[in-house]
């Protein structure tokens, strides 16, 4: 029974689907004369984002030098904002991520903007839209074969925003029941969770823990299952301007029943992907093998080496 229930655990935060630069504010004609020559990003009022160096500044337009060699002419009248980026070592300025906002699964500790929205596909069954509220405040939701997933945080940052905190929790119900005949149902999960990422979106170390909860669905005459610590290890290194590669490391210590004749001490969920990144739509390809170490030994959870691919699309 309690592989089934790590089973169930791993496919929900599976199917639930984060330092490059700093960003300087330019809000005026005269800051951008002293910004030629140099990277900066543009976001329009449809919702657009472009990047590279600044080559020239008019009246009506300002002309952009992108990574590819293409001249970009963007209308004054359509730019929300301007922002110049700093560089910082190992950095690339050229580097745009539509998931930005997350490593592989997890949330990075930096917030979404105000307004941004995704869409993410993991492994075909499983999707899940991203929204930033405000500028401190984001949620997701998702559906997949295992059920449904949720998530909210509250997002702020420290030493002048090289360091991202967020605060949350991630909620998961099956449908499915994945045990025996004749067993109870299959739980759902809360994990509140505390994450820190050191760096920037783009480019960042990031650490976590929190607590995981199950419940039965529905609740049998004892509604919660078993208690665990998790905690996270990631990062984020762009290889390029359209490349990255990403690895998050779930560990698990599991409070099993003490009817349990041999309890797991750990369940290790290891992940790398490799990102194919761009400014509206990125996606990754990697895979994951999840075992859990006992006292007698190390065993599979899975049997086999699960692949991940995801595909995440930024609308706004």
């Amino acid at each position: 029974m309690e592989r089934n229930v790590i089973r169930c655990i791993i496919l929900l935060v599976l199917f639930s689907c984060s330092s490059v630069y700093a960003q300087q504010s330019l809000a005026s004609s005269e800051d951008l004369s002293g910004s030629l020559g140099r990277i900066v990003r543009v976001e329009t009022l449809g919702g657009g984002t472009f990047q590279g160096k600044l080559l020239g500044t008019e009246e009506d337009r300002i002309e952009l030098l992108d990574a590819d060699g293409l001249i970009l002419q963007i209308s004054r009248n359509e730019i929300k904002s301007i922002l110049e980026m700093q560089p910082e070592r190992g950095g690339n300025l050229y580097f745009q991520d539509a998931s930005s906002n997350r490593l592989i699964v997890i949330p990075t500790g930096f917030g979404m903007e105000t307004n941004e929205f995704h869409i993410a596909d993991l492994e075909i069954v499983g999707v899940t839209a991203s929204y930033g509220v405000s500028e401190h405040f984001s949620a997701w939701a998702g559906v997949s074969i295992p059920g449904l997933v949720l998530n909210a945080r509250f997002s702020f940052s420290l030493a002048d925003d090289r360091i991202g905190v967020s605060v949350g929790s991630f909620a998961g119900i099956t449908w499915m029941n994945w045990g025996p005949e004749g067993s109870p149902p299959s739980p759902g999960v809360f994990i509140p969770y505390l994450i820190t990422s050191f760096g920037s979106e783009n480019r960042n170390l990031t650490i976590g823990a929190g607590g995981v909860v199950t419940f039965a669905n529905p609740a049998p005459s004892a509604f919660l299952g078993y208690a665990a610590f998790v905690a996270v290890l990631g990062g984020k290194l762009p290889l390029s301007s359209t490349t990255a590669l990403i690895t998050e490391n779930w560990v698990i210590f599991p409070q099993w029943q003490t009817s349990a004749t041999d309890p797991a001490i750990a369940i290790v969920i290891p992940a790398v992907v490799f990102r194919i990144a761009g400014n509206r739509l990125s996606w990754d390809i990697g895979a994951t093998f999840p075992f859990e170490g006992y006292s007698t030994g190390v065993r599979s959870t899975m049997g086999f080496p699960l692949p991940i691919l995801t595909l995440t699309y930024r609308i706004r």
